[in-house]
């Protein structure tokens, strides 16, 4: 049977008499859920996902196929065809865009010869602007909406060059924004138009393409087998959002490197002639004002070398709030290494300094001293334990052992294997391990099989009871124990 519906000729399909009875009542909607997941031949997104994150056949999301089939009845449109289309996004459900333009025309409601389509500009130039016109049969209340480049860049939605470059580069590539960037003008143009002019059609839903940039809460909760509550913060998708501020920066900084600036000359004080002082450029030395003086008088300090391509200048970071130092030392491990070593506050200057070691190539020379300090005060306090000087002296059962201090040890006082073989860095910060030895634990445990990654851990720590201890792989790879690490490594 077909019946004339506007611009379009549609033809009701009769359902099947057992889909009829099926959507009758609960049990019959699961039956016939369960058989549509059964065949495979629904979306990946409508199965769990397995340890290796791919889909789980052997585990369908049955109540998510049964409100899919609801919503289609509400829309007029086949099970199977709402299963392709209407897909749940950031917990809504949304329909994609080209059913949102059939189910427009097949309306009624959509005004003969109303629909236009207008691009201007091009992808290439980054000045394309897609707009869309229409006007109700019913009312005659006619709309225009539009969508550019200028419109993706406000709304951070733009793949720049930069961003490609950036930190997670590759991440943006997989961006539909980067594969089909004029597909995405088009069909946000389509969202607000079809839901502003035919909101009645689409039931006021979002078009899937809007839907997905939709921001959403990014805290998640998970329930412990006690029972109790642990709110765990998205640390990765507050890295991305950080990225806009060191993205440029983080291209200045991996510009390659200085020349080494000749050796100051030999000067004197008080009479006295000291040692040459080695000034490298960019080190802090060179930014604590004039390195030295001749005569009583101050040298002047050769010119800044001619800078490669990506450096920072004096006169720039000069100009850069110290916050935006931090941002840009914070995107490489050696800068941050340097900068927890390095006693003191992290004022602009010392900042400034070590940005500039790391460009002149000289950020271990730095900070040498500061670790040779930082180990003899290490050995003196072992030291004074050995002898007594702390009031009680090493305990008489490990003294003369070579225990090294801060290994932790299980109750028959040996330290605790695992079965990867894997290195455990010990605690180097007191009850804690550095930005150093962190890295290298995160490291090694994303590369176990298989990988400890965020959602293996998270299963780990639920089934080890250690999850209030520890909520996420960044504070446990800071503050669990060698045991506590080993244990969790036998248990993946």
């Amino acid at each position: 049977m077909e019946t004339e519906k506007g611009l379009v000729k549609v033809q009701e399909v009769k359902l099947p008499a057992f889909v009829e009875n099926a959507y009758q009542t609960i049990e019959g909607m699961k039956e016939f859920a369960n058989m549509l997941l059964e065949s495979k031949l629904v979306p990946d997104s409508y199965y769990e996902k397995g340890i290796d994150n791919k889909p789980d056949y052997t585990k369908g999301k049955t109540s998510a196929v049964v409100v899919v089939l609801l919503q289609a009845q509400q829309l007029e449109i086949s099970p199977l065809t709402a299963l392709q289309d209407i897909v749940p996004v950031n917990g809504l459900l949304s329909i994609k865009g080209d059913l949102a333009k059939t189910m427009i025309f097949a309306s009624g409601k959509l005004k003969k010869d109303s629909w236009k389509e207008v691009v201007e500009g091009t992808i290439e130039n980054e000045n394309m602007k897609v707009s869309i016109t229409a006007a109700r049969a019913d009312n005659g209340l006619t709309l225009t909406r539009s969508f550019s480049v200028d419109d993706a860049k406000r709304a951070g939605l733009w793949i720049s060059k930069e961003r490609i470059s950036g930190q997670n580069g590759y991440k943006y590539k997989l961006s539909a924004w980067y594969k089909y960037p004029a597909n995405q003008l088009y069909y946000r143009a389509l969202g607000f138009l079809s839901r502003q002019l035919f909101g009645d059609v689409l039931k006021n839903m979002y078009t899937t393409e809007e839907a997905r940039e939709i921001p959403r809460e990014t805290i998640e909760v998970i329930e412990t087998s006690d029972g109790n509550k642990i709110t765990l913060p998205d640390k990765d998708f507050a890295q991305e959002r950080s990225e806009t501020l060191t993205e440029k920066a983080t291209k200045k900084i991996k510009g390659q490197k200085f020349e080494p600036v000749q050796e100051a000359q030999v000067v004197e004080s008080g009479g006295k002639k000291e040692q040459p002082i080695v000034a490298q450029r960019g080190s802090v030395e060179s930014f604590q004002g004039e390195v030295t003086k001749v005569d009583g008088e101050p040298v002047k300090k050769d010119e800044e070398p001619q800078l490669k391509e990506g450096q920072l200048s004096s006169e720039e970071m000069d100009g850069m709030e110290t916050k935006t130092l931090l941002a840009i030392i914070n995107v490489d491990t050696d800068m941050i290494e340097a900068m927890e070593t390095i006693p003191g506050k992290n004022t602009h200057k010392k900042l400034k300094g070590i940005i500039s070691a790391h460009q002149a190539g000289t950020l271990d020379k730095l900070i040498v001293p500061y670790r040779t300090q930082e180990n003899e005060k290490k050995q003196d306090d072992l030291e004074r334990e050995m002898s007594g000087a702390d009031g009680g002296g090493m305990k008489e059962e490990t003294a003369g052992q070579g225990i090294k201090p801060n290994l932790d040890f299980d109750k028959q006082g040996q330290v605790l294997e695992n079965k990867a073989g894997m290195f455990v860095p010990e605690f180097d910060k007191g009850s804690e391990r550095s930005f150093g030895p962190m890295k290298i634990l995160f490291n090694s445990l994303a590369s176990l099989k298989p990988p400890i990654d965020n959602p293996r851990y998270i299963e780990l720590a639920i089934a080890k009871k250690c999850i209030d201890k520890f909520p996420d792989r960044e504070s446990f790879c800071r503050y669990a124990s060698v045991n506590e690490v080993n244990e969790l490594v036998n248990s993946n």
